[in-house]
């Protein structure tokens, strides 16, 4: 059985940057296995941007095209899919990956409401 020490650990995942799946392959291992020991261990995990080996995303819309439908003419995320015939997973995922933050739910002020017309 092979040993997930500290140290092998820093080395695969923070110095060569392999995931925790490549990790437990190389050690022949299951992922959940190289998962408890990085916890038990404190070593912290990769933010999702950090990944490698990441594809980049195709949305069918940029950043200012999001931002403007989003913040600039107030449509709803539902709205915005529908409009580019996507999911909304797609609009949500394309938020996330430019940073775009999301409006409070629940009913738009009065004045708001009259600008949609």
């Amino acid at each position: 059985m092979t040993i997930l020490d500290k140290n092998t650990l820093l080395q695969l995942y923070i110095e060569e940057q392999l995931t925790i799946r490549a990790i437990a392959e190389k050690l022949s291992v299951n992922p959940r296995k190289v998962h408890d020991a990085m916890r038990h261990w404190r070593i912290p995990r990769r933010p999702n941007s950090t990944r490698m080996h990441r594809p980049i995303p195709n949305f069918p819309f940029d950043e200012a095209t999001l931002r403007n439908h989003y913040h600039g003419s107030g449509q709803t995320i539902k709205q915005i899919a529908e409009h580019f015939n996507v999911s909304t997973w797609v609009v949500f995922s394309a938020m996330k990956h430019w940073n775009i933050p999301r409006r409070r739910s629940g009913p738009r002020p009065a004045h708001q409401r009259n600008q949609q017309g």
